[in-house]
């Protein structure tokens, strides 16, 4: 358990879970979209994730500067509101594509939502941490995202054979909208709290020194 303790920084758990959900959600594309792409007769599958991830790089080029600009209020909200509009409405549609061009339209959607929530839920983390736990903090986000990506092959793998690729996409929308929940009940709750006090602490430290 001391051990554990050492690794595990329980601030980042939060932020971690939701990020979990998102590559849980994700890991169905990964793993299945190429066989889903083949049964439904739509070709180059493969530019979805070449499409993805270029939206991904591009969007996190911007990503930082929006966030100083607007500061603590975009890291609060900005993360529900995307995976719940641009992730989730992604995996929707990759539910029922029946063509090239609305694979592609997912890709966008999905390249643009994740390339802002990742750094926002990522700089959460550092911003909900001690200073000397911010390597583990980093790494327990990690190990969540990793968790959420590896698990998903076998997870998505029965649910795909057992009731087919709509279902699949639809569960794996569903399971983004759960990090979108938590982001709602819990980790907003949590910083909107820390940001209260922060201004008490500081004025406490004033009258001190």
């Amino acid at each position: 358990p001391a051990l554990l303790a050492g690794l595990i920084e329980l601030s980042a758990l939060l932020p971690g879970a939701i990020t979990l959900c998102i590559w849980l959600g994700y890991s169905s594309a990964q793993n299945f979209l190429t066989t889903c792409g083949e049964a439904r007769g739509i070709g180059s599958v493969s530019l979805y994730f070449t499409v993805c991830s270029g939206m991904m790089i591009v969007t996190r080029l911007f990503a930082g500067k929006v966030t100083k600009i607007l500061g603590n209020a975009v890291l609060m909200i900005v993360p529900m509101v995307v995976i719940a509009y641009s992730v989730v409405i992604s995996m929707v549609l990759v539910a029922f594509a029946q063509s090239f061009s609305a694979l592609i339209a997912a890709a966008v959607l999905y390249g643009l939502g994740n390339g802002f929530v990742q750094p926002i839920l990522q700089a959460l983390v550092f911003q909900l941490c001690a200073p000397g736990r911010r390597g583990a903090a980093n790494a327990t986000f990690g190990l969540m995202q990793d968790v959420g990506s590896g698990s998903g092959a076998a997870i998505w793998g029965g649910v795909t054979s057992g009731l087919g690729y709509t279902v699949t996409y639809l569960a794996a929308a569903g399971c983004i909208a759960v990090g979108g929940a938590i982001h709602l009940t819990a980790l907003w709750p949590k910083l909107r709290r820390q940001q209260a006090a922060k201004p008490l602490t500081e004025a406490t430290e004033a009258e001190e020194s």
